[in-house]
Parts: structure tokens; C-alpha cells; sequence
């Protein structure tokens, strides 16, 4: 009885964090919405995601330890702020209130470089995806059937499926089996392998993209929701080009869109 009260509240907390986070607009807004839905649903949540709940909450702790308080800034100021605040306005005051405005700003501004210091710490632009991966979703938008899900890796299915407006391959988020099963296909130098288990999992109705981030997802990094740019080849990336199976229909420098062939029909 206990350890369900236990479950509950631990479900209840983590949703209520999603909410915070959610609230604050930090982490991906689609990722999140899947784990809280997963949650109510009763759908276990991977370790994978929980990590990734762990640092936004990490990410949390350090943006409410930098509070401000009467105490520290001192009383007087604050009835400053309170008149301006009355419209009881004079020149003094509103000089009282440029100065406190400069002095408060670095404190005001650091549970924003918190947040952005990830990004900035690594020379991104504050954005989770680059142009070259923004280019390739509207392509696929344009020139794929729109109910044809996207098959790759969780971090490449999660960009796309915003810049392309496409299903993802379902359970790529939190499913662990459907994770190894992609990455069985991924890594595997069998392209006649691959083909039947695309094709057995969501049939020949579908985009496979590969990416920089699908690349790194294979060799193990740990850290991909920053966008990636260069692509590294894999063991099994070959395969790929096996026209008997797939045909390439979309390449740019890093960025590779195939579909499964459609076995032709023997009279």
C-alpha cells in the first residue's frame, strides 16, 4: 500500500516538474508533452528520459537558488520601487530607479545565462536544430506524403517531426525495444536485414533519415540536444545505398533522406 502512495506521489512530483518546466519553456516542448502523457497513461518512462528530466531539474534547482530577497538588497531600496510603482513619480525617483534597474540587472539576468551558457558555452546559435536540417524538414515537407512516419534515431525523429510536419516512428521516444531495434538497423552491414525490419515495423511507407545526430547516437555520445553538424560515417551507413532495397531521394553535405523500395509485384 505504501509503495503505491510511493509510485503516486513520485508520478504526481515528476509531472508537476514537467509543468514547471513546461511553464519556464525550458527543454524540448514535444518531449515533454510525450513523458507527461506516457505518465498519466501508466506507459513506463525509459531511464533515458529520466536522465533527461534530471538535468532540466538540475537546470531548475540553480535558476531558484538565485533569489532576491529585502533582506539582502536592502529595505530601502524596495520602498524605492514601491513608489515608482504608486505612479508617485519625481525626478529623484525615477533616477533611484535607473540605478537600482543597472545595479539588480546582472543578478536579474543570470537564471537566463544559466540556460543559455550550454548553448553559448559550445558556439551554437540558441536554437535546437541547424539550417541544413531545417532545409532537408521542409524539403521532406514538401515532397513526401504527409501521413509517412520518419524512421532514425530519437533525437533526429524528435527535430524532424516539427521541421517536417510527419508522424514519428511510434515509441522511438521512451520505448527502449523500439530504440535497440532502430539501432540494430542502423549498425547492421545486411542491407536485405535492415529492409525486412523496416519494413515489418512500419512498412514501406516511410522516411529514413540519417544525420549527425544519428551518427552520434550510434557511437554512444551522451550529449545530442545541441544541434550537430558534421556527419561521421557508421558501420552499416552503406548499406543504405543498396539500390535493391532503398533509394536515396533527398542528400545534402551531412544529411541523407532514403525510402524503402516497394518490392515489385510478379505476375
Amino acid at each position: 500500500m505504501e509503495r503505491s502512495k510511493l509510485i503516486v506521489d513520485k508520478i504526481s512530483w515528476t509531472i508537476d516538474l514537467i509543468n514547471k518546466l513546461q511553464t519556464l519553456e525550458i527543454g524540448n516542448s514535444e518531449r515533454l508533452k510525450l513523458i507527461k502523457r506516457n505518465l498519466k497513461n501508466g506507459v513506463p518512462v525509459s531511464d533515458f528520459e529520466i536522465n533527461y528530466l534530471k538535468e532540466k531539474y538540475k537546470l531548475i534547482r540553480k535558476m531558484d537558488g538565485i533569489t532576491v530577497s529585502k533582506t539582502s538588497l536592502g529595505k530601502s531600496i524596495f520602498e524605492k520601487l514601491d513608489i515608482i510603482k504608486t505612479g508617485k513619480l519625481t525626478k529623484l525617483n525615477v533616477l533611484y530607479g535607473a540605478i537600482i534597474i543597472i545595479l539588480l540587472f546582472p543578478i536579474l539576468m543570470i537564471p537566463y545565462d544559466t540556460y543559455l551558457e550550454p548553448y553559448l558555452g559550445k558556439g551554437f546559435s540558441f536554437t535546437n536544430f541547424t539550417n541544413e536540417e531545417l532545409v532537408a524538414g521542409k524539403w521532406i515537407q514538401k515532397n513526401t506524403p504527409s501521413n509517412y512516419p520518419l524512421y532514425s534515431d530519437p533525437f533526429t525523429v524528435l527535430e524532424f517531426r516539427g521541421l517536417s510536419d510527419r508522424p514519428n516512428l511510434s515509441g522511438i521516444g521512451w520505448n527502449q525495444t523500439v530504440r535497440d531495434s532502430v539501432k540494430s538497423v542502423m549498425l547492421s552491414g545486411d542491407a536485405g536485414y535492415a529492409y525486412n525490419n523496416i519494413v515489418n515495423s512500419v512498412g514501406n511507407n516511410t522516411i529514413i533519415i540519417i544525420t549527425p545526430r544519428t551518427s552520434m547516437w550510434v557511437h554512444n555520445t551522451a550529449v545530442l540536444d545541441f544541434p550537430q553538424e558534421n556527419f561521421n560515417g557508421f558501420t552499416g551507413f552503406e548499406k543504405f545505398f543498396d539500390n535493391r532495397y532503398f533509394t536515396l531521394e533527398y542528400q545534402s553535405k551531412n544529411i541523407f533522406v532514403f525510402e524503402p523500395k516497394v518490392p515489385v509485384q510478379k505476375n
